[in-house]
C-alpha cells in the first residue's frame, strides 16, 4: 500500500512539474512540492516514507480544499484550443493563439452598467461586451464568439449584429 501511495506521490509530482513547464511558469514551486522533492535527498528508506507519508497527506489537504489544482499537458492544450490566450501586460500572450471561434449558449449574464454585458458560455469561458448588444443576453441564448482583427473578438449573441467582446479568463 506504501509502495503504491510513493508511486502516485512521484507521479502527481511529475505531473506538476510538466504543468508547469507547459504553462511556462517562471515562478517557484509552492511549498507543498518542495516539501516532496526534499523527501527525496533522504537516505534512510524509514525517514523518506514518513517524509512522503506527510508531504502526501498536506498535497492531498491542499487539493481538497481547493489551495492547488494538478491538471496534466492533455487538459492545458485542450484549453488552448478552445479558449483565447489573453494578452499578457507587456503586449505578448502567454501562450499560442490557437483559438479561431466557438459556438455555445450563453449560462449567465449580467449588467455591468453603461451598455456592457458579461456572460459565461456553457464551454467555461467568460466574455464582457465592449459595446452595448442590441438586446441584452439572456441565459439560453446562441453565441457565436470569432477572433477579429489585432487580437479582438467579435460575438453575435441570438444572430443579432456582431459586438466587440473581449475574455475575462
Amino acid at each position: 500500500m506504501r509502495a503504491l501511495m510513493f508511486v502516485t506521490l512521484i507521479l502527481s509530482v511529475n505531473s506538476v512539474t510538466a504543468t508547469a513547464q507547459a504553462a511556462n511558469t517562471t515562478s517557484p514551486p509552492s511549498a507543498q512540492i518542495r516539501d516532496v522533492t526534499a523527501c527525496l535527498q533522504l537516505m534512510e528508506a524509514p525517514v523518506r516514507l514518513a517524509c512522503f507519508d506527510r508531504s502526501a497527506a498536506t498535497l492531498k489537504a491542499a487539493t481538497e480544499d481547493h489551495d492547488m489544482v494538478v491538471i496534466d499537458r492533455a487538459k492545458i492544450r485542450s484549453l488552448q484550443r478552445t479558449r483565447p490566450s489573453s494578452p499578457e501586460k507587456d503586449g505578448s500572450t502567454a501562450g499560442p493563439r490557437k483559438f479561431s471561434e466557438a459556438k455555445g449558449q450563453i449560462t449567465s449574464a449580467r449588467s455591468r452598467g453603461d451598455g456592457q454585458w458579461s456572460f459565461s458560455l456553457n464551454d467555461g469561458s467568460s466574455w464582457v461586451t465592449i459595446e452595448a448588444p442590441a438586446s441584452p443576453p439572456r441565459g439560453g441564448d446562441d453565441v457565436h464568439v470569432r477572433r477579429a482583427a489585432l487580437g479582438s473578438f467579435f460575438a453575435n449573441i441570438n444572430g443579432q449584429r456582431a459586438v466587440r467582446v473581449h475574455p475575462t479568463d
